[in-house]
């Protein structure tokens, strides 16, 4: 019973080093990234600084490549329906990301949630109080393209609600 027992420990742990060893040689994307992002189609804009770690690499599916995403920034919104309208502040997000195919070019789409926060309110009508401070959390969407080489520069661009049209440039490590 014993003989056999460490039979299967030893094949067990064989099957787990060599599991292991190819995962390592088959990473090919960056583990990190970090850029700056900007986006703007006139009703909303915003700057942001990202930084994305892998979560997890896969060889199978349609997404090769999970990352958890962390930003922070500064956005500013005007408002055709109140003339003279107009909000800004800064933003925060969390989400993960997700991107396609082994080389250096990515499909890439992102889910996460996005805090505002309205620091500066300006509106023509004297009645309206903007001492205060408003705050409004979004559901972040985006598809978009990303060049990104494993150890170098990066590259993305794309749609997404509510940073919009958007571009981004950075280093990934």
């Amino acid at each position: 019973m014993k003989k056999n027992l460490f039979k299967l420990l030893f094949i067990l742990t064989l099957f787990t080093n060599t599991v292991s060893a190819q995962t390592k040689a088959n990473e090919t994307s960056a583990k990190n990234a970090i850029y700056i992002s900007a986006g703007s189609i006139f009703v909303y804009s915003s700057v942001n600084l990202n930084y994305d770690f892998r979560i997890r690499q896969s060889e199978n599916g349609f997404f090769k490549n999970y990352y958890a995403t962390l930003e922070a920034g500064v956005f500013y919104a005007n408002s055709f329906f109140v003339p003279g309208s107009s909000r800004n502040g800064f933003t925060t997000g969390l989400g993960v990301i997700g991107l396609t195919g082994k080389g250096n070019r990515h499909f890439e789409t992102s889910l996460g949630l996005s805090l505002n926060v309205e620091t500066e309110i300006n509106v023509d009508d004297n009645n309206y109080n903007t001492e205060k401070e408003e705050v409004f959390i979004f559901p972040e969407l985006s598809l978009g393209y990303r060049y990104q080489k494993a150890n170098g520069f990066m590259f993305r661009a794309g749609v997404g609600f509510p940073q919009t049209v958007y571009i981004g440039a950075g280093y990934s490590f």
